[in-house]
């Protein structure tokens, strides 16, 4: 047995077993520490559930997320290329939906490794992608204008603040661009350390989520830096690659 084979068995013992087992978060990204849960993910699953097993003495808590084959495609429906050219798909995909597809593309594999790769594919095909980082733009175009609009009427606390939140989606819609997936804010500085993406070096990006050089530059200089920083990030990001 691999190391991670017992994951397939705790699944089939709660009769969730379906043609694909694989596990997902930070486990897989290998970002994980010794206090992380499993996510254990079942496609084509005899129904959809959530089931939390508790740790032993010899491993650790199980979630047990099974989706059946139905569900997947409707998922799959919610991003397709036809959805996307409608052009109003922004918020139309639950938070744990997204979550589904991003572990998805970034799984480790315990069982069913052909059929993964299919559905890999699938998503590849899919305006996933484009989706995504649409949807993290339109957030942060939206951040952008409201922090140079506070600046015009003296709002300079709310400006930083709206700022700082556009860079930060910015950030997100660019690494989706690099196909590295990851709603979590937590998991920002890791992903832009595998990523690497030229178009925004690690070390500008830690300035702004750290906000660094605020006191140096003061507020309206800084805000007004950063949403300039934003747009560049975004006019580099090829939406169709």
């Amino acid at each position: 047995m691999t190391g991670w084979d017992w994951v397939a068995d705790v699944v089939a013992e709660r009769e969730l077993g379906g043609w694909c087992v694989f596990i997902g978060g930070s486990i897989a990204r290998g970002w994980s520490n010794p206090g992380s849960d499993v996510d254990a993910y079942v496609l084509g699953a005899p129904r959809d559930a959530s089931v939390v097993v508790p740790p032993t003495e010899n491993r650790p808590a199980v979630d047990i997320h099974a989706i059946s084959e139905d569900k997947l495609e409707k998922l799959f429906d919610k991003v397709s290329w036809d959805v996307a050219k409608r052009g109003d798909f922004i918020d139309s995909v639950p938070i744990r939906e997204w979550l589904l597809l991003e572990r998805i593309a970034h799984a480790l594999v315990v069982a069913g490794e052909p059929r993964l790769r299919e559905v890999q594919q699938r998503l590849d095909r899919s305006a996933h992608r484009f989706m995504t980082i649409q949807e993290h733009f339109t957030y942060a175009d939206s951040f952008a204008e409201d922090c140079l609009g506070q600046l015009a009427v003296g709002d300079v606390d709310s400006a930083v603040i709206s700022a700082r939140e556009a860079f930060l989606r910015t950030v997100d819609g660019l690494l989706a661009g690099r196909r590295c997936f990851s709603r979590n804010p937590k998991w920002r500085a890791r992903a832009m350390r595998d990523a690497k993406p030229v178009e925004l070096d690690y070390e500008r990006f830690w300035e702004v989520q750290t906000m660094a050089d605020l006191p140096a530059l003061g507020a309206p200089r800084w805000a007004r830096r950063t949403v300039a920083d934003t747009r560049a990030v975004m006019a580099e990001v090829d939406l169709h690659a």
